[in-house]
C-alpha cells in the first residue's frame, strides 16, 4: 500500500515496541497505516502484528547489511512507502544509510521524537552541534522520509493489535553476498544503561577512570549500572557506551545518583525521567540540585565509599 510508515527491526531490539506506537502515532497524523518490515525468515509475523501494525513484509532471504540493504530498497521501490524508521544503533544504522543511498533520498540519524508538521511533513527532532541545540530536519521533495530513532527516548506504549496483513515478499534476483562471515566474537560487553533500574552516574568531577571504578564497584553492589556525563567521555575518564544526555543515551530508573555532575541542560535531557534523583557534589550552588530529591554537598568519594562500606 503506498504511503504506509515502515517500521524496519527484527523485534527482538530493545525499545521496538515504542517505535511501533510512534510509528502508529503518526499514521493516525497521515491518515494511512503502518507496516512491519522483517528481515528474518523465521521471524513470528504475529509478533510484529501483536506491536499494532497493519501489515508485515516479511523478506524471504537473508544475508549481511550489504545484501538486505538491496532487498529493502527493492521492497520500497515496489510498494513507495512515505516513511521509513529504524532503531538507532547496530546493523540497522547500516542498513538504513545504505538503503537510503540507493533510494536516493536523506536520512536523519539519533532522532529523540518525530512529529508531522502543518505541511505533512515529517519533523525530525535530534540533538545538534554537540548538543548546544535542539534541530528539526525535514526531507523537502525527496521519498521516503528516513529516519533512525533513539527508541531509549521513547515511551512505550500499547498501541493495540493491528490488522495482521502479511505479505511474503520473494526479491526478484537473490544475490551473492559479498560478505563472509569467518566468526563471531564478543569483544566488549556493556551495561545496558535504558534497562537499567538504578544508575550511578558520575561527571568530570569524579577525575581519573579509577575514580569511575568506584562507580562501577558500587553499581555492582546496588544491582545497577555505571554512567556518565558527556563532560567526563570527553576527558576520557569513561567510555561513550555509558554516556548519559542528548548526545547519549536517555534514561528512567527507579534511582538516580548524580556523582560530581554539575547538571548541564545536555545531561539533564537524558536523565530527568528518572524517578528518585541523589545527587552529590561539592558545589551547593550546582544545578543538578534543582532537580535531585535528595542533594547532599560533600566530596563524591566520601558518598561512595561509605556506600561501599555499609552492609
Amino acid at each position: 500500500m503506498p504511503d504506509e510508515i515502515w517500521v524496519c527491526t527484527d523485534f527482538s531490539t530493545s525499545g521496538t515496541k515504542a517505535l511501533a506506537a510512534l510509528a502508529a502515532k503518526l499514521a493516525e497524523s497521515l491518515g494511512t497505516e503502518t507496516a512491519a518490515v522483517c528481515f528474518r525468515q523465521h521471524e513470528p509475523p504475529n509478533q510484529s502484528i501483536n506491536y499494532g501494525t497493519d501489515t508485515v513484509y516479511q523478506i524471504s532471504a537473508e544475508g549481511s547489511d550489504y545484501v538486505l540493504s538491496k532487498y529493502l530498497a527493492e521492497l520500497a521501490e515496489e510498494y513507495r512507502p512515505q516513511l521509513i524508521l529504524f532503531p538507532s544503533g547496530g546493523q540497522f544504522s547500516i542498513i538504513a544509510a545504505r538503503t537510503a543511498a540507493l533510494l536516493k533520498t536523506g536520512l536523519t540519524a539519533d532522532c529523540r521524537d518525530l512529529y508531522i508538521d502543518s505541511d505533512n511533513l515529517l519533523r525530525q527532532v535530534r540533538p545538534a552541534y554537540g548538543g548546544g541545540i535542539i534541530a528539526e530536519i525535514v526531507c523537502g521533495t525527496a521519498r521516503p522520509q528516513m529516519a533512525t530513532v533513539k527508541t531509549d527516548s521513547l515511551q512505550a506504549v500499547d498501541s493495540g493489535s493491528g490488522r495482521g496483513r502479511v505479505v511474503l515478499y520473494k526479491p526478484n534476483e537473490l544475490l551473492i553476498d559479498p560478505v563472509e562471515i569467518l566468526e563471531h566474537k564478543l569483544i566488549l560487553k556493556g551495561e545496558d544503561l535504558s534497562d537499567a533500574n538504578i544508575i550511578i552516574a558520575g561527571g568530570k568531577g569524579i577525575g581519573s577512570r579509577q575514580g569511575f571504578q568506584l562507580l562501577s564497584d558500587l553499581a555492582e553492589k546496588l544491582g545497577g549500572a555505571a554512567g556518565a556525563s558527556r563532560s567526563a567521555v570527553d576527558a576520557g575518564y569513561a567510555d561513550y557506551k555509558k554516556q548519559i544526555g542528548q548526545t547519549g543515551s536517555t534514561v528512567s530508573p527507579d534511582l538516580y545518583i548524580a556523582l560530581g555532575i554539575s547538571g548541564s541542560f545536555q545531561h539533564i535531557a537524558g536523565m530527568n525521567r528518572s524517578k528518585k534523583v541523589i545527587a552529590v557534589n561539592t558545589d551547593p550552588k550546582a544545578p543538578i540540585f534543582d532537580y535531585a530529591d535528595i542533594a547532599i554537598v560533600a566530596p563524591w568519594k566520601d558518598f561512595v565509599t561509605g556506600m561501599l562500606n555499609t552492609k
